[in-house]
């Protein structure tokens, strides 16, 4: 749940706004209490205001007390060797997954870094730079083509600066209605171990390794944890999701040289139409329209069925949807790559032993508003 005293502001998938009223640390300012609304891609939080009587702080409040300004301090050089990477249980991000990160002072300094590029999503990038200020607004990015990062220096607890330290957030469009896809269209699709690169005006390249990425539904997470300084300089990226939620994928600051090889690019999964389904396989049909997904066929899978052969047809010119299968436990199943329509694409997922019966969802990784299920029979 939202810690008390706490309030988050979110717009449509086209803008990035948060309203930080956050409760009061010793040695913090406190914000007022009286929001007022703003337009359609931001909205305003309380001013900071001098220091008062300060309230016992909530559970995740009270790992943050510091001063009021974090010092300065070098990130140090990341280590060569680390712990197998592996993505937290289930799609969503809990407040188990921030505590697990930790949190530790934001970075200040200069900003240097011009361009994001992620090369396994094939997202290259200028960045820009937006002031979070006293009324707490993370504003959009200032084009679909354009990444943005925060400075939160106004914020003690949150942020952070790429060779300096604390948590460097980016956030870039996915999706503006009536305008098209943006530069992190493709997010949905990144995998741990993916590398973020930061390219510096000096010539010198900064690197991150995705550890997780996640659907931040503000029900369950409060998202100024999102976007909470860390222990070890990482970076965060967000883009917009639905409605009370935000995809994020999260890392910590990685030697570059540790990069691996690039993932092969997977063969397009347009399978040939068969006059029937073979023996112990079934056909799935799912059609991709209006950033709605349909199953026109095959929505209830008989007993006796060990695979799933399913088509995907996007209807939507110039759209991209990445279909993500999840069994009855939420584990993930298949995830196709961004594909961009109209086209048919296609693949197969397993629902025999050891799988169970039961409802099995769907979701696509770009646009996750946009789900599904179907029923296997016991």
């Amino acid at each position: 749940m939202i810690a008390p005293g706490r309030r988050v502001c979110l717009a449509a998938a086209a803008g990035i706004c948060l309203a930080l009223a956050l409760v009061a640390c010793r040695g913090h300012k406190q914000p007022q209490a009286t929001p007022e609304a703003a337009g359609d891609a931001s909205a305003t939080a309380p001013a900071p205001d001098a220091p008062t009587t300060t309230p016992a702080p909530s559970a995740i409040t009270s790992r943050r007390a510091a001063s009021t300004e974090a010092p300065l301090q070098a990130s140090p050089t990341p280590s060569r060797s680390r712990g197998p990477i592996t993505f937290s249980s289930g799609p969503n991000l809990l407040p188990s997954d921030l505590v697990a990160r930790g949190s530790g002072e934001p970075g200040r300094g200069p900003f240097t870094a011009q361009r994001v590029a992620i090369p396994s999503l094939r997202i290259d990038a200028p960045i820009s730079v937006a002031v979070v200020g006293s009324d707490g607004k993370m504003p959009s990015p200032p084009s679909i083509n354009d990444v943005v990062w925060y400075d939160f220096s106004m914020w003690p607890a949150l942020g952070g600066t790429p060779g300096v330290g604390g948590n460097v957030v980016l956030a870039g469009d996915a999706l503006r209605p009536g305008i098209g896809s943006g530069v992190f269209t493709s997010l949905g699709g990144a995998q741990a171990g993916d590398y973020v690169k930061l390219s510096l005006t000096d010539g010198d390249l900064l690197c991150y390794r995705v550890e997780f990425k996640k659907i931040a539904d503000t029900t369950q997470v409060d998202f100024a944890e999102v976007v909470g300084a860390t222990p070890e300089e990482s970076v965060t990226l967000i883009t917009g999701a639905r409605e009370g939620a935000r995809l994020v994928a999260w890392g910590r600051r990685a030697d570059c040289a540790d990069e691996p090889a690039p993932r092969p690019t997977p063969l397009p999964r347009a399978p040939t139409p068969t006059p029937g389904a073979l023996p112990g396989h079934y056909k799935l049909k799912i059609v991709a329209e209006n950033y709605q997904f349909t199953v026109v066929d095959g929505g209830t899978v008989p007993k006796g069925i060990h695979t799933v052969d399913f088509t995907l047809e996007l209807r939507d010119a110039g759209v991209k949807h990445s279909i993500t299968f999840y069994d009855t436990a939420g584990r993930e199943l298949i995830a196709t790559e961004p594909i961009e329509g109209p086209t048919l694409a296609g693949g197969a997922f397993g629902v025999g032993p050891p799988q169970s019966p039961g409802r099995y969802t769907f979701r696509c990784s770009v646009h996750p508003a946009m789900t599904g299920f179907i029923t296997v029979e016991s």
